[in-house]
């Protein structure tokens, strides 16, 4: 059966699952159950499959521009999909997840939310989604390959890219782009080769990258990247989440300031 929660103005669509934990989340508020606090908005995040990671947090925080439509593929708990409601004030909002008791957590999250009139979510599988373009394609996608599976079936599809690739994501997108879509992920660094290969055989480029390390002098551990359809000289830029002295950067204050309680 399919499951759709909707706002006034969103059609039919459906929802999958992420969120993972590398570092450490500051200035976050949450209960001894399970809910998150940021500025502006709080969500539960006990029954999906992965919890709320730094990394879906510096992509909802980097993500730059001017969209009017948005969809997470995989939107877990719907973290990204409400940072994109906060961030951008006149786009429809739509959360993918295939894990039903994620989406249920989603649709509750969407409901309490201040955007709950332009967040949408929707049960189904992102392999087979169609039927509307968006301009923006955010995902923070299941990225470890050839790793030893968890006995919990729900956190291998979370995390594991064997049930849903990075050339299956960028399939997907290519059925829900348009000509001037963007595509915004987060990827480890250390498989980047393959995300851009990935991306060039779908007909999609590199235009922003953001390396992110942990601290000083240790190698990037993540990747943002922002796709087009169009090809350009990528910008890359460079970000470490602490300082010298071990207490988080100025610059990992300043973008993620509009969500983190203490920055």
């Amino acid at each position: 059966m399919l499951h759709c929660y909707q706002p006034s103005l969103f059609v039919k669509f459906q929802v999958i699952d992420l969120l993972k934990i590398l570092f450490f989340k500051p200035g976050m508020r949450s209960s001894l159950v399970t809910d998150f606090r940021f500025k502006q908005f709080s969500l539960g995040h006990g029954q999906s499959a992965f919890k709320i990671g730094t990394d879906s947090i510096l992509l909802g925080s980097w993500i730059s521009g001017d969209y009017r439509s948005v969809v997470d593929l995989g939107c877990g708990c719907g973290l990204l999909a409400l940072m994109c409601a906060q961030k951008f004030e006149n786009a429809q909002v739509l959360g993918v997840e295939l894990d039903e008791p994620s989406f249920l957590q989603s649709v509750a999250n969407a409901k309490k939310s201040p955007w709950a009139n332009r967040v949408g979510v929707s049960f189904e599988d992102v392999r087979k989604l169609d039927g509307r373009t968006f301009d923006l394609i955010i995902s923070n996608p299941p990225y470890f390959a050839q790793q030893v599976e968890s006995p919990d079936v729900r956190k291998n599809k979370a995390r594991q890219e064997s049930h849903l690739s990075i050339l299956e994501l960028f399939e997907a997108a290519n059925r829900v782009g348009h000509s001037e879509s963007t595509v915004a992920v987060v990827f480890p660094y250390a498989r980047r080769q393959n995300l851009i290969e990935s991306s060039q055989r779908c007909g999609w480029h590199l235009q922003e990258e953001l390396r992110v390390e942990s601290h000083p002098g240790k190698q990037a551990k993540l990747i943002l990247a922002k796709f087009i359809k169009a090809e350009s000289e990528p910008w890359l830029e460079y970000l470490c989440i602490m300082n010298l002295s071990g207490e988080y950067s100025p610059e990992f204050k300043a973008l993620t300031k509009d969500f983190y309680l203490d920055f």
